[in-house]
């Protein structure tokens, strides 16, 4: 360990420039898997983003390699030159200050807006969700998240139940809310993701009766059923927990799935033909697939 580093409390800036149309993905796959928030940096009239975090030295270097790998992955599916991470150290800063300040209100359709506590809305919405970006968890801005809600707005009903897996922030289950669910369980297998969830649902004044949890697909009774489950994950856990989702979806319910790469289609495509599920709804943006299931 570097006694140095750790007693000056001193941090690595990265910063990695990317189109900007692929600044969120970069900034959800840094706060999913290195670091607590980034901030955004604008280059006026360039097309382009800096996508800037900072890590708490000694930096993991496994954890800085796979990030590599990952921005070559997404370089092959974009076909451009694979960005590079430009590293310095720094004294610590409040970096999630500044980081708060690069958040912006964010409408997801014309009946619905997502914005951090201390920005007001400028029109009239049917719905209104305020969220806590403290960890940048599924904060509104990532395509996998937008794509998830307006697939609710779209099936979701009143009156049903609700289950959110991978709850990250609460965005989804707070939505659900909005939308008059009966009943909404949230479950992270981060604690840090459980406690924005429950913050922010605070913060909507959610009322419906719900259950926020820490763990995984073990913390639903075999017989809870529900009629629509988001998944907002990854390929890998949604593969491992697929067969137990569409056992708790009730009959002629939903499941959305999302976390998913593009380039990882014909894996989802054979995974779901196997499993004999309807797809009723499909979304294919820049980096993301998400798919609309019905039992």
């Amino acid at each position: 360990m570097n006694e140095e580093n750790s007693d000056t409390g001193s941090y690595l800036e990265i910063i990695i420039y990317v189109p900007k149309t692929l600044a969120d993905p970069v900034s959800s796959y840094l706060t999913d898997n290195i670091t607590t928030s980034v901030v955004f940096e604008e280059t006026e009239n360039s097309g382009i983003t800096g996508v800037k975090s900072f890590i708490k030295e000694p930096a993991d270097i496994n954890q800085l390699n796979r990030l590599r790998l990952y921005l070559a992955q997404i370089a092959e599916i974009n076909n451009i030159a694979i960005p590079e991470i430009r590293e310095r150290s720094v004294k610590a800063v409040d970096w999630e200050e500044e980081y708060r300040h690069s958040v912006k209100p964010v409408e997801i359709s014309p009946e619905l807006l997502i914005r951090p506590p201390w920005a007001k809305a400028e029109n009239q919405y049917k719905y209104e969700i305020v969220i806590e970006p403290k960890m940048a968890f599924g904060t509104g801005n990532d395509e996998s998240t937008v794509n998830c809600l307006k697939l609710m707005q779209k099936y979701f009903d009143s009156g049903q139940r609700f289950l959110d897996f991978g709850c990250g922030s609460g965005i989804l289950s707070v939505f659900a809310d909005r939308l008059e669910a009966s009943y909404i369980k949230a479950i992270d297998n981060d604690p840090v993701a459980i406690d924005n969830c429950l913050e922010n649902f605070e913060l909507n004044a959610v009322a419906v009766r719900h259950d926020i949890i820490g763990g995984s697909i073990g913390e639903i009774k075999s017989e809870e059923k529900f009629d629509m489950i988001c998944a907002n994950i990854a390929l890998k856990p949604i593969l491992q927990f697929l067969k137990s989702l569409i056992e708790h979806t009730i009959k002629n319910g939903y499941l959305v799935l999302s976390g998913i790469f593009v380039n990882e289609l014909e894996e989802i495509q054979t995974a779901l033909k196997q499993a004999e599920l309807e797809t009723v709804d499909f979304i294919q943006g820049k980096m993301w697939l998400t798919y609309c299931i019905r039992k």
